[in-house]
C-alpha cells in the first residue's frame, strides 16, 4: 500500500487539491489511534473527512465495505457520497500505476476494490439498514415513522385520554416547556411540546420509572410516561419505529451480538457533526468501536452546535477525549483545522471578535482553547456592512434598493470614507439573487396576531413585498403555516369541497361537523379554506369546468355508481385538482407545499384505516372520507404538518432565499444578510428570549428536569440553565456570521445599535455582564471588539 505522504503527494496531483499542513496531518495521522478534529467554518471538513476515508483504503488496505461514513443530514451524505465516488475513481487508476504498489498482489487488489461498497449516510439509514438486513428470523423490517405520522400515533395510544384526564396538571407541567410559558392551545400543540420530552426518554437513556414516580408534577410525568409507553407498544405491534427507537433498538440488538456480523467487520468509523450527537449516538458509537476495534475520527466545532432543541449534547464534544477513554479505555489525538478558505479576512476578523467578545461564553467552548480563524483569501477592500433603520419598513425598502442595485443596477457603491469607495456587485458571468441570502432567527412573515387582531407583517414578507414591486421573486416556502399559504387554502378547500360539499343549509358540509376530534382552531381553519375554494370556483379558472369537477365528485352525478373506481387515493384527486392551479406544477415555492401536502397523504397511511383513499361502497364512502378530513385535513389545520427543511434541495437561481440560520448551517454565500434586530422596537419581555434572555429557555430548563434521571445530566448543567441558553444564541450568530464568502451585511433598527440603547441583543455583541464589545466610548462610535469599523449604509 502508499505511506502517507505518497497518498498526499497523490491527491496533490490527480486532484489538485494541496494541503494544509493541518489537513495533511487530519489524514495522515494513524488508524490505530481515534482522533478528534476540531474543525472550524470554512475550513475544509468534509475535504478532510473524505480524504481520511480515502486514506483508509489507499494506505492502510481497508476495504470500502469496511469502512463507515456518518453524517447529521440526508444532504450532506449525498455530498459525503458524491466526493468519495468522484475522488477515489481517478486515485485508483492512478495509484495502480505508483512506484509503490507494483506487487501483483497489491494492484490485484486495488483492481478489484468495488467504492460503491462503502457505507455513508445518516446514522438513522444505516441503523435502518443493518436492521433490516439481520432481522430476527420471523419478523418484518421496521417500517420508520416520523413527523406527524408519529404525533398522531403518540396523541391516538394514549396522551389524547391522560389529557382528559389530567388536563390541569398537564396544563400546568407542559407551560413550562413552551415557548410562550402557557398551555397548549391544541392537541397539535401538546404533542409537539411533549414529542421532545418522550425522544428524550430514549435519547437521553432516561430512568423512565424514577422520572414517573418523582416530584413535582408526580401527575403529569406519569400521565406522559404511561402514554410513551402505550405508543412504543403500538409501535411495536404494527412493526413500526420513530427515529428515537430505531437507534435504541440498533444498540440493544447490537449489545446482545446479533449484529456483529456487520459490526465486527468495520475497521473504520468516520462521524461528520460530532458536536449534535446525543447521549444515545455515542453509546451506539462508542459500543461499535468496543465490539470491533474500528479506527474512529470524529469531527466538529462546538461553536457551530446548534441542535439542543432535538436532544444535542454539545458536551459530549467537548469532553469526548475524558468520554471515550472512560467509555472504552482508549485514548485519541487531537488536530485543529482554522485556515478559512470560505471568507474574506474582514469577515473572518468579524466572527472571530464575536465568538472571543464575551468572557463568559469561552468557558462554554472546548478546552484547551482552539486557535483563531485564520483566513487564506486576501482582502477584497470590503468592510463588514451595516444598514439600520427606524423602522422594520424603512430597513426593507432600503435593503431592496440596495439589493436590486447588487444584482440589477451594475453595482452598488460603498462609501468607506469621503475620498474612497467600493463596488459589490454581482458576478459579471451568472451571478444573481440565488448568491444571497436573507438569514433570520425565523423566516415567519407574520407575528402572530393577539386575540382576533390582523397579523403584523415582519421583515421576510416586507422585504418580499418590496423586492416583488421591481419583479424579482422570494424563495421563503416557510414563511408561513402551511395551512395559512393562500394557494394551499384554495388546493385544500377544493378538495374539501369535492369529499364533502357545504351549501346553504350546511356550510361545514354533511360529514365535517360529526368528525371526531376536530378542535375550534381545525374547525375554523376548514371553513376559511371551504370560503378561499369558493371564491376561486367563483373566479372561473381557466381551463374551465372546475365547478363541474367539484360537483361531480362530491355527488358522483355524472357517472354511473359503477363507474367509479372502489378505492380513490386521495393524491389522485389533488393531482386533478392542480390543473386549475398551474403555480404548484412550475413555481419553486408551490412545490414545496404540493410536496409537503403529498408526503402528509402518503404517510396517513402508517395509521390511518383507509390510508389516504376513499372507497366508493357504503358505509365505507362516508368513514373514508371523514377519516380523510381526521387523518389528513385535521392534522394540517392544526399545524403538524410543516415544511421540513429537507424539502428544500435546491434555491432558484433568480430568487433572494430567506432562511433561519439553522437551515444556513453547511452552507455558503457570496452575500449573506443577517437580521439583528429588525422586529425589536422596545425592551419587550417577550422578545428578550431571541435577542437577550433574561431567563432560561425552555430547552434547557427540560435539560434541568431531566439531568437526575440520565447519566449526562451532570455534564449538562456544569453551566446554568440561563448560560447555557446565552450559549445557544452565541453559537447560532456564529453560524450566520461564518456563511458569507464576499459580503456580510448585518441589518436591524437604528434605536437597537444606539449608544444609549435598551434594547440589547447577542448579536450585536452585547455580553451577558451588560457592557457592549461594538461601542467604544472613547471614539464615540459603533465599533467592532477588534476595532474594525462596522461601515454603515
Amino acid at each position: 500500500m502508499l505511506s502517507p505522504d505518497s497518498f498526499i503527494r497523490l491527491v496533490d496531483s490527480v486532484l489538485k487539491r494541496p494541503l494544509n499542513q493541518e489537513q495533511q496531518n487530519c489524514v495522515t495521522t494513524g488508524s490505530a489511534t481515534p482522533l478528534l478534529i476540531i474543525a472550524g467554518p470554512g475550513t475544509g471538513k468534509t475535504t478532510v473527512l473524505v480524504l481520511r476515508a480515502l486514506r483508509h483504503l489507499f494506505v492502510d488496505g481497508m476495504l470500502p465495505e469496511t469502512i463507515v461514513i456518518t453524517t447529521f443530514t440526508k444532504k450532506a451524505a449525498q455530498e459525503v457520497r458524491t466526493r468519495w465516488l468522484d475522488w477515489g475513481l481517478p486515485l485508483i487508476d492512478a495509484a495502480l500505476a505508483h512506484p509503490e504498489l507494483q506487487s501483483p498482489g497489491e494492484q490485484e487488489w486495488l483492481r478489484r476494490v468495488d467504492l460503491n461498497r462503502c457505507v455513508t449516510g445518516t446514522l438513522d439509514s444505516i441503523c435502518d439498514a443493518l436492521l433490516g438486513e439481520f432481522r430476527i428470523a420471523g419478523t418484518v423490517p421496521p417500517v420508520l415513522i416520523e413527523g406527524y405520522p408519529a404525533n398522531q400515533r403518540l396523541m391516538r395510544e394514549g396522551l389524547a385520554e391522560a389529557y382528559r384526564q389530567h388536563k390541569a396538571q398537564l396544563d400546568e407541567y407542559l407551560s413550562a416547556y413552551t415557548f410562550e410559558g402557557e398551555a397548549p392551545r391544541t392537541q397539535g400543540e401538546m404533542a409537539r411540546v411533549v414529542r421532545p420530552i418522550v425522544d428524550r426518554f430514549t435519547h437521553d437513556r432516561i430512568d423512565v420509572g424514577a422520572y414517573r414516580a418523582s416530584s413535582p408534577d408526580q401527575a403529569a410525568k406519569e400521565a406522559i410516561a404511561n402514554a410513551h409507553e402505550s405508543y412504543c407498544a403500538a409501535l411495536g405491534a404494527a412493526s413500526q419505529m420513530d427515529f428515537a427507537l430505531l437507534e435504541k433498538a440498533f444498540l440493544e440488538r447490537m449489545t446482545r451480538g446479533e449484529l456483529d456480523e456487520a459490526v465486527r467487520s468495520w475497521r473504520a468509523v468516520l462521524v461528520d457533526e460530532y458536536q449534535d450527537t446525543n447521549p444515545l449516538q455515542e453509546s451506539i458509537y462508542f459500543e461499535i468501536v468496543r465490539r470491533s476495534s474500528a479506527a474512529l475520527s470524529v469531527v466538529g466545532d462546538d461553536d457551530q452546535s446548534l441542535y439542543r432543541f432535538r436532544g444535542a449534547t454539545v458536551e459530549l464534544f467537548t469532553k469526548f477525549v475524558s468520554r471515550l477513554t472512560s467509555a472504552t479505555g482508549l485514548t485519541s489525538s487531537t488536530e485543529y483545522l482554522y485556515q478559512n478558505y470560505r471568507s474574506t479576512p474582514e469577515i473572518a476578523a468579524f466572527f472571530n471578535a464575536f465568538a472571543q467578545g464575551d468572557s463568559n461564553f469561552s468557558a462554554a467552548r472546548i478546552h484547551p482553547a482552539k486557535p483563531a480563524i485564520s483566513p487564506v483569501r486576501g482582502s477584497t477592500g470590503l468592510p463588514v456592512l451595516g444598514m439600520f433603520r427606524p423602522s422594520a419598513e424603512a430597513l426593507a425598502a432600503d435593503l431592496a434598493a440596495f439589493l436590486r442595485g447588487v444584482f440589477r443596477g451594475g453595482g452598488a457603491s460603498i462609501a468607506l470614507s469621503p475620498s474612497a469607495s467600493v463596488r459589490l456587485s454581482g458576478a459579471p458571468s451568472g451571478g444573481d439573487f440565488g448568491d444571497a441570502v436573507f438569514l433570520s432567527h425565523s423566516v415567519n412573515e407574520f407575528k402572530n396576531p393577539w386575540g382576533a387582531g390582523q397579523p403584523e407583517p415582519r421583515m421576510p414578507y416586507l422585504l418580499r413585498r418590496e423586492l416583488e414591486q421591481h419583479s424579482i421573486r422570494v424563495f421563503n416556502p416557510r414563511g408561513q403555516a402551511l395551512a395559512d399559504q393562500e394557494p394551499v387554502r384554495i388546493l385544500l378547500g377544493l378538495l374539501l369541497e369535492c369529499i364533502d360539499r357545504s351549501s346553504m343549509s350546511i356550510p361545514e358540509g354533511r360529514l365535517t361537523p360529526d368528525v371526531m376530534g376536530l378542535t375550534n382552531v381545525a374547525r375554523g381553519r376548514l371553513q376559511e379554506w371551504r370560503n378561499a375554494a369558493d371564491r376561486f370556483i367563483a373566479n372561473n379558472p381557466p381551463p374551465g369546468g372546475l365547478l363541474g369537477f367539484v360537483d361531480a365528485w362530491s355527488t358522483r352525478s355524472s357517472q354511473s355508481a359503477a363507474a367509479w373506481p372502489d378505492d380513490w387515493p386521495v393524491l389522485e384527486i389533488i393531482f386533478k385538482l392542480i390543473t386549475w392551479l398551474p403555480a404548484f406544477q412550475s413555481d419553486p415555492e408551490h412545490q414545496v407545499w404540493l410536496e409537503a401536502i403529498s408526503r402528509a397523504v402518503a404517510q396517513s397511511r402508517l395509521f390511518s384505516p383507509y390510508g389516504g383513499s376513499i372507497l366508493n361502497d357504503s358505509p365505507h364512502d362516508d368513514r373514508s372520507r371523514s377519516s380523510v378530513i381526521r387523518d389528513i385535513l385535521r392534522p394540517i389545520a392544526e399545524g403538524l404538518v410543516e415544511v421540513d427543511e429537507e424539502l428544500i434541495t435546491q434555491v432558484p437561481r433568480d430568487r433572494l432565499s430567506i432562511m433561519t440560520i439553522h437551515q444556513s448551517k453547511g452552507l455558503e454565500f457570496p452575500l449573506v444578510v443577517v437580521d439583528i434586530s429588525s422586529g425589536y422596537k422596545s425592551n419587550h419581555r417577550k422578545t428578550t428570549a431571541f435577542r437577550f434572555p433574561d431567563s432560561a429557555s425552555s430547552v434547557t430548563r427540560l435539560e434541568d428536569d431531566l439531568a437526575s434521571f440520565t447519566d449526562v445530566g451532570a455534564a449538562r448543567i456544569a453551566r446554568s440553565a440561563l448560560d447555557r441558553t446565552f450559549d445557544d444564541l452565541m453559537r447560532l450568530f456564529y453560524v450566520a456570521y461564518s456563511r458569507p464568502q464576499t459580503a456580510l451585511l448585518v441589518v436591524g433598527l437604528e434605536k437597537t445599535i444606539a449608544t444609549a440603547s435598551t434594547v440589547k441583543t447577542v448579536a450585536s455583541g452585547w455580553r451577558r455582564d451588560g457592557t457592549w464589545s461594538w461601542h467604544n466610548p472613547s471614539k464615540g462610535k459603533t465599533t467592532l471588539a477588534n476595532e474594525l469599523p462596522l461601515v454603515r449604509i
